[in-house]
């Protein structure tokens, strides 16, 4: 644009020069130099208003992004201070073991509610489960399997397959039945927490806010580092069962923490049982051992296998 100015400059000055060279001015050469001068001027300032304009624009893009992110990022942390505002809200009372009652509030009471909760799924099962990436099915195996190798532990774990094939649906829907009768106890405290823990990725994930994947990730990174282990393990269940699905059966709520590895930081003591990793077959879980990882990844890539809930 600079250079079509300078062009119109340089061409009008080449016509005055030419002009004022002859000999003699006539008062007809001396009106086409006027009209010329004109139009130059006239076409510089209508290039200058469009540039100014276009500037404008740019700047007003600028303010509008700016103010849009600001937008966001405040109805993001009021999210947050509500959230604080619900957990401490929170309050339940709890049998001693040593008989008598205590009324535990906050924080304090999540530990005890994801520590009955252990207990209660503790008491009925301790089956443990790995996934076979030939048949693409969860059977029992004992700790000493981790330390086979090769062709040794495949031979293994098809002695293990004759005994028993189960799906990932089949252990969903277990591990969602016994946690229904703990949710039932504490809904009146955990319920509108689930939701609104729901609600808030649903806000940072809505297209209208148009984030891109670097501020959406900043921001579930945010939340996440605002839960406990102990709200990260009952989220974890929670998503596991119909009460974190959607109204047409979707497990929603647990593919964006999958997707996302929200909980890859928890704590494996969150979980009933360690081998619960592997209903969020994407997310590689800090606590996992090398080989467990390794298997995991393997895992990830034989989804197709598992018949693994949307």
């Amino acid at each position: 644009m600079i250079l079509c100015i300078a062009s119109a400059v340089l061409i009008g000055l080449g016509f005055a020069v030419a002009i004022t060279n002859e000999e003699k001015i006539t008062l007809d050469n001396a009106s086409h130099i006027g009209a010329i001068i004109a139009a130059l001027t006239s076409a510089i300032g209508v290039i200058l208003l469009y540039l100014t304009y276009r500037s404008q624009r740019r700047e007003l893009r600028v303010t509008q992004e700016a103010l849009r992110l600001q937008k966001v990022d405040t109805a993001f942390f009021n999210m947050l201070a509500l959230l604080q505002e619900f957990v401490k809200a929170m309050s339940e009372i709890f049998v001693k073991s040593q008989g008598g009652e205590e009324k535990l509030e906050g924080r304090v009471y999540l530990k005890r509610a994801l520590e009955q909760l252990q207990n209660e799924y503790l008491a009925q099962t301790i089956t443990n489960m790995r996934p076979n990436m030939k048949t693409g099915a969860f059977n029992p195996f004992q700790p000493s399997l981790f330390f086979i190798t090769g062709s040794q532990e495949d031979k293994n774990t098809e002695i293990v397959n004759e005994r028993i094939s189960t799906s990932y649906r089949d252990l969903l829907v277990e591990v969602s039945e016994k946690y229904e009768e703990f949710y039932e106890e504490h809904q009146r405290n955990l319920g509108h927490y689930f939701r609104y823990i729901y609600n808030i990725i649903k806000y940072i994930l809505d297209p209208i806010n148009r984030l891109n994947e670097e501020d959406i990730k900043r921001y579930l990174g945010i939340l996440q580092s605002q839960l406990s282990n102990d709200e990260m393990g009952l989220i974890f269940y929670n998503v596991l069962s119909k009460h974190g699905q959607t109204t047409n059966g979707e497990h929603r709520f647990l593919n964006w923490l999958d997707n996302y590895k929200m909980l890859e930081n928890m704590d494996s003591q969150s979980l009933c049982h360690e081998w619960h990793h592997w209903f969020f077959p994407k997310t590689i879980f800090k606590f996992l051992d090398i080989e467990e990882r390794v298997r995991k990844r393997q895992y990830t890539k034989n989804l197709a296998k598992f018949d693994i809930p949307n």
